[in-house]
C-alpha cells in the first residue's frame, strides 16, 4: 500500500485509509475543499482521474449559469447545436455543415471560448455566419433575426451572368424582377438568359452589359 494519507490531490485531501474495494485496490477517505467527505481509489487520485467529490464536474456545467442540460441556457444550446452539426456525422444537418467542410475554430470548441466572444445570446436571435463560405469563428458570426438570416443567404448565393458576378439580391434589384419570382425561376432551372430576361413588369429596363 502506498500510503497517501494527508495529500492532496486536486481538490481532495486524503484523510485516511478507507479499506479495499473488491478488486483489492485501496480506497481513502478524502475531504473535498468544498466541505464534502467523498472515498476515492488510491489510483485515479493519483494519476488525476478523481480531483474533487463532483463538485468540479458540477462547476464546469453550470460556469457562467450555463448549464449542460436539456434546460441549458438558449447560448449553450446554440454553441452545442453549432458544434454538432459540424462535428457528428449523424446529426440531421451534417451534410450542410461538417460534411460541406464547415468548421469551428478551434478557440471555440470550449464553450467558456465562445461566450467571452459571442455574449449572451440574444432573444429571438441564433448564431448567423456573415460569410457562408466560412466556417464559424469570431470575425465571421453574429447574432441574427430569422429575417436577418434569411437576406444574409440571399446575398450569398452569387451567380455570374455576362461577365458580371452579382447576388441574388443583387441581382434582383439590378434587374427590377422582385426576388421572389427570380428565385422561383432559378428553383425550376431555367437558364439564365430567360430567367433574367423575361420581364415580369411593365416597362422595367433590360440588363445592359
Amino acid at each position: 500500500m502506498i500510503d497517501i494519507t494527508g495529500k492532496t490531490f486536486g481538490r481532495l485531501t486524503v484523510v485516511k485509509n478507507a479499506g479495499q474495494a473488491k478488486n483489492k485496490e485501496y480506497l481513502w477517505l478524502c475531504k473535498c475543499q468544498c466541505g464534502k467527505l467523498t472515498t476515492a481509489k488510491g489510483y485515479s487520485l493519483r494519476s488525476g482521474v478523481t480531483k474533487s467529490c463532483g463538485c468540479l464536474q458540477q462547476e464546469s456545467r453550470t460556469k457562467h449559469g450555463h448549464a449542460l442540460s436539456s434546460k441549458s441556457s438558449p447560448t449553450y444550446k446554440s454553441w452545442e447545436n453549432m458544434m454538432q452539426r459540424c462535428t457528428n456525422p449523424k446529426h440531421h444537418h451534417w451534410s450542410k455543415y461538417g460534411g460541406a467542410g464547415i468548421t469551428v475554430c478551434d478557440r471555440w470548441k470550449t464553450f467558456t471560448n465562445f461566450l467571452q466572444d459571442m455574449g449572451d445570446r440574444p432573444e429571438g436571435k441564433t448564431i448567423d455566419r456573415i460569410d457562408f463560405n466560412k466556417g464559424y469563428e469570431p470575425q465571421n458570426c453574429k447574432w441574427s433575426t430569422p429575417k436577418e438570416q434569411q437576406r444574409n443567404r440571399k446575398a450569398c448565393r452569387m451567380i455570374t451572368w455576362k461577365g458580371t458576378t452579382k447576388s441574388m439580391v443583387e441581382w434582383s434589384e439590378f434587374l427590377k424582377i422582385p426576388y421572389s419570382i427570380l428565385e422561383g425561376r432559378m428553383r425550376r432551372n431555367l437558364p439564365l438568359e430567360k430567367a433574367f430576361t423575361q420581364r415580369p413588369l411593365i416597362g422595367a429596363p433590360a440588363f445592359r452589359e
